[in-house]
Parts: structure tokens; C-alpha cells; sequence
């Protein structure tokens, strides 16, 4: 019931465009569709898409992070960078 009334009092909502949503979900059908994937080919340091000699992009190379590895699954634009800058800004 509980649940219930937070739902009633504070719907869920796309993460990236605040679209009220009619079921639990991070985006809309809208956002979702425009999600760009990252390629599975790329850099396993920093996950610059792209074939690369050693799987290392020359960025890495050059300067290695302070990391060991990097994993991003969609490219930052669109709905994912909306929904970056709503939680940083808008919260």
C-alpha cells in the first residue's frame, strides 16, 4: 500500500526527458529507441570505440589512466547525457 502511494505521489519517470512513465523503467520508449550503444570493439582501458593495435587506443597509450579499466555501454549523448546532466544539475 505503502508503495503504492509513492507511486501515486511520485510517478516513475524517464531519467532523461522527466516523461511520466506507466511502468517501472529508466527511460521512455522515446529516449530508449534513441540510445546509442557503444561498438563491442574498443579500447580496454578507456572503451574508445574503435580497433586498436594491443586493444589500446593511443590516448592510453601515450598516458595511462590512473585506472585499470573502463566500461561504458552507451555512447554519452542524447538521452544519456540528458539524464547525466538532470541527475547532476536537477536533483
Amino acid at each position: 500500500m505503502l508503495q503504492a502511494l509513492l507511486e501515486l505521489l511520485y510517478p516513475p519517470a524517464c531519467v532523461a526527458c522527466a516523461r511520466v512513465l506507466p511502468g517501472a523503467a529508466s527511460f521512455c520508449e522515446t529516449c530508449d529507441t534513441a540510445l546509442e550503444r557503444l561498438p563491442p570493439v574498443r579500447c580496454r582501458g578507456c572503451s574508445e570505440p574503435g580497433r586498436f593495435p594491443g586493444d589500446t587506443c593511443p590516448r592510453c597509450r601515450a598516458a595511462p589512466p590512473p585506472f585499470t579499466r573502463a566500461w561504458a555501454p552507451f555512447v554519452h549523448e542524447g538521452p544519456v547525457a540528458r539524464a547525466i546532466h538532470r541527475f547532476k544539475y536537477a536533483m
